[in-house]
Parts: structure tokens; C-alpha cells; sequence
């Protein structure tokens, strides 16, 4: 029966049936989440690799960074339009494929976030090489990836809510991005500045349905992203500004900021401006020389 919620829940949210379960009480909606979610939290906490693992790495990573500044990197085509020569020295957040910029961008990001099954499924060999820390799902990212140091799993939780602590799992909230937020959050930045958050898709359909590619990629930095014949998630944007929404108050409850950088970006949640002046606006603890001095050393060291 446990596997059976499992499995039924990943094809609710991405088939038709979505639109029967958005009609549910909102009571039954969440007594079905937490019968959906329950086996692969209680396997993430009885595993060596599971909650373990995360508590051993991630503990004494809790606010470390506390009145310093992060930038989020997402996968859209204002990418293409950035000028890196203002991120290589900033603590950064990578997103599923962001690593095939890492020749144009000249660094690899501090921490990796991936949380989609289809991306973890189909790239997984593109990820286990990458250095750094690694964020991924647990439910699918144990099945591909193989465990080491630096690479933490964390199940995805039934509350459906901004989580501060990473210990207790995180909400992927329709999108790579939220997770990163919820990262950077548990880590204390005091600004997260957002970039390649389009938050604009030209392919239509459902929201979550896969689908499978039948030409070049246009909604992501590179034609290839997800090349003919990937399998990819429809994006659900609705539902991923309502988790949005929730990251900014959480944000702004502990006097906290996330700033949208994006060139272009049709997301309206966050303050939009420029990178430029959202790099001036953001005021790490220490002043612009320490900053860029100790930002690299940092990026080796996660």
C-alpha cells in the first residue's frame, strides 16, 4: 500500500488527474500528501546516507554564511545576456544543467541544486563529477546518483511550505528555484539574487505533464538543454508563484531579501532590477574587497 501512495502520487501531478486532486478539501489533499510522502521520508530517515548524512553535513553549515550575499542561477535564455565577469566572485547557486555554461561562465557553482526525476534521470552521469555541494531529491536522485562527501539527499516534504530547515526536508514547489531558496535560506544569506529566472515558456500544455521534445530547446540558455527526444516536466508557473510568494515572506520575516535580477524576466513576485543594481543594493557583512577576496576560496571549499 506505502508504495502504492508512492507511485500514485508522482502520477497525480503530472497526468490529468492533477485537476480532479486541485478540486479535493483541502484537508483531503493533505491527509493523500502525507500518505503519498510518508515512505520515502521514513527510508530518508532510517538510511546511513539519508538524514544522517544530511545532519553530518549540513549542521555545521547552518547560517554560515549569515549577512552575506548569494546569486541563483536558473536555466532560461537571459543567461546568454549576463555578464559573468560580475558573478565569478559571488557565492553561487547552479541549477540542473547549468554546468554546460561552465566554460563561458569560468567557475562552477558553490552549491549544485537538482530535484526534477527526468533531469535526475536522463543527466545523472553530468552531475556525479561535479564539484562542490550537491542538493538533490531524494526519492529520485538516490536511484542515479551515487553517494559520496559532498552529495546530500533530502525527500521532498508533504507540508507544502517555505522549509527554513533542510534538516526536515524541503518543498519543490514546481520548481529547481524554490529548493535553491530553501538552501540558501538554511545557509543564513542575508540576499539571494535571482538570474535566468524567465519564468516565461513558449511550449504549452498541462502544467507537469512530460512531454518529449521534438526540437531545438528555446526555453532554456542553449538549443541542446533538453535536445530532441528528452522527456521533460511542463512547467506549472501558477503554482510555482504561489511558492514564491511563500519564499518572500519567509524571507522578509527574518528581515531577509531576494532580489530579481533576471534580464527580462516575466516573474513579478520579487523586486526587479538590474544585476548592477542589485549587486549595489545587496550589503554583505564585510565591505566589496574582503568580499571578493574570500568568495572563490569558498566556492572550492563546499
Amino acid at each position: 500500500m506505502r508504495h502504492f501512495f508512492a507511485r500514485s502520487w508522482n502520477r497525480v501531478r503530472s497526468s490529468r488527474l492533477r485537476t480532479f486532486y486541485e478540486r479535493l478539501p483541502p484537508a483531503t489533499k493533505a491527509l493523500y500528501r502525507q500518505a503519498s510522502h510518508w515512505p520515502a521520508t521514513a527510508a530518508w530517515r532510517r538510511s546511513p546516507m539519508g538524514q544522517a548524512h544530511a545532519v553530518r553535513v549540513l549542521a555545521p553549515r547552518r547560517n554560515q554564511y549569515s549577512g552575506r550575499r548569494a546569486v541563483i542561477m536558473g536555466n532560461g535564455p537571459s543567461l546568454r545576456k549576463t555578464d559573468w565577469s560580475k558573478v565569478r566572485d559571488e557565492f553561487t547557486f547552479g541549477t540542473n544543467r547549468i554546468y554546460l555554461l561552465k566554460e563561458e561562465m569560468g567557475f562552477s557553482p558553490s552549491v549544485y541544486c537538482c530535484v526534477n526525476s527526468l533531469v535526475l534521470e536522463q543527466f545523472h552521469r553530468e552531475m556525479i563529477d561535479l564539484p562542490g555541494l550537491k542538493l538533490l531529491d531524494w526519492r529520485a536522485g538516490r536511484r542515479f546518483v551515487p553517494p559520496d562527501s559532498q552529495t546530500v539527499f533530502l525527500p521532498e516534504a508533504p507540508s507544502m511550505r517555505f522549509h527554513r530547515d533542510l534538516l526536515t526536508g524541503w518543498t519543490l514547489g514546481y520548481t529547481v528555484t524554490m529548493a535553491a531558496l530553501q538552501a540558501a535560506f538554511y545557509l543564513g544569506f542575508q540576499t539571494v539574487i535571482l538570474i535566468g529566472v524567465d519564468h516565461r515558456f513558449g511550449t504549452r500544455g498541462p502544467a507537469m505533464r512530460e512531454v518529449r521534445l521534438e526540437g531545438e530547446d528555446r526555453d532554456h540558455f542553449a538549443p541542446d538543454y533538453f535536445g530532441y527526444g528528452v522527456r521533460w516536466h511542463l512547467p506549472n508557473l501558477a503554482g510555482s508563484e504561489r511558492f514564491y510568494e511563500a519564499a518572500r515572506s519567509a524571507y522578509v520575516a527574518e528581515g531577509r531579501q531576494i532580489l530579481d535580477a533576471t534580464d527580462g524576466g516575466a516573474l513579478e513576485v520579487f523586486p526587479k532590477m538590474s544585476l548592477e543594481e542589485a549587486l549595489h543594493r545587496s550589503a554583505p557583512a564585510r565591505d566589496g574587497h574582503a568580499l571578493q577576496a574570500s568568495a572563490q576560496p569558498v566556492q572550492r571549499a563546499l
